[in-house]
């Protein structure tokens, strides 16, 4: 706004909608998937994992003190003990774009929670006929993001 050119007293009202912030939250993002077995990002014609990240890039860009944690989780396939190192390096590959794209290290915590937290089941996706199983296991093959804490403090380059 400017005063320039106004003779009489004015007053500019601007409203602003906030979100609260709730720690420990699972917040909704765009999907950021995997291929089985990999931690690699899954780029495909109907899904780009890296379009995804970047809605966590500009968040956190936008909200410079907040910390978030990143929850990669598998399907159910593989060993529990092989899942949980899966999504542990799943959750990595998303810090590690994050990184690459200036965030700061501090304001990133990665977790690998394997297979522990399915969104459908293994009774669930039985059930489904054949064709439509392999993409119920996809959906449990992602990566959430929690806010953990809204205090850091950016340091001055």
């Amino acid at each position: 706004f400017s005063s320039i050119g106004l003779t009489e007293s004015t007053t500019f009202a601007r409203e602003y909608f906030l979100k609260e912030i709730v720690l420990e939250k699972e917040y909704n993002m765009p999907l950021v998937l995997y291929p089985l077995g990999s931690a690699d990002l899954l780029i495909n014609a109907t899904v780009n994992s890296t379009d995804s990240l970047n809605y966590l890039v500009d968040l956190l860009e936008r909200n410079e003190n907040l910390v978030i944690q990143l929850e990669a989780h598998t399907d159910s396939r593989g060993t529990n003990s092989s899942n949980k190192t899966l999504s542990q390096r799943r959750a990595e590959t998303c810090v590690n774009f994050l990184l690459d794209q200036g965030i700061a290290s501090e304001r990133l915590v990665p977790l690998g929670l394997g297979e522990d937290k399915l969104i459908i089941t293994d009774a669930q996706i039985s059930k489904l006929p054949q064709d439509e199983r392999e993409a119920a296991h996809q959906i449990n093959r992602r990566t959430v993001f929690k806010i953990v804490r809204f205090d850091y403090i950016p340091t001055e380059e």
